[in-house]
């Protein structure tokens, strides 16, 4: 785990965190409760939230037979192009959690969710 400076609201969990030439470089897991150690500490602190590094994801898709295409960009790329490959490569889910502990999307038969899911593991 590493720490941030972005920016993280509800719903940022999962969601890429991008080096400044477009890689994937980590996913968003959690943000530092501000309000738990500002009752401790007497401090209100910002924006210090938290990443797993790409390569634990990389790992787990593995194990569960995901084959994602990867790519290293080396040269530095302007926020505007960060953001637009970061677009192009990413995909909301949601997910409802079953009574076995599973998850489902939230419409499984949204062929949209599908192709954009397949389109960015199957290359």
């Amino acid at each position: 785990m590493f720490q941030i400076t972005a920016p993280v609201q509800p719903g940022n969990s999962g969601g890429p965190i991008f080096d400044q030439s477009g890689n994937v470089v980590g996913l968003v897991v959690s943000k530092l409760d501000a309000i738990d150690l500002m009752m401790t500490t007497g401090d209100i602190p910002q924006n210090v939230n938290f990443g797993i590094k790409a390569d634990v994801a990389l790992a787990f898709l593995r194990e569960h037979g995901i084959k994602p295409s990867t790519w290293a960009a080396t040269s530095e790329q302007s926020w505007r192009d960060v953001y637009e490959r970061g677009k192009a490569v990413t995909v909301f889910i949601e997910c409802n959690v079953l009574d076995d502990g599973s998850c489902l999307p939230a419409d499984p038969l949204d062929d949209s969710f599908w192709s954009k899911l397949r389109s960015i593991f199957v290359r």
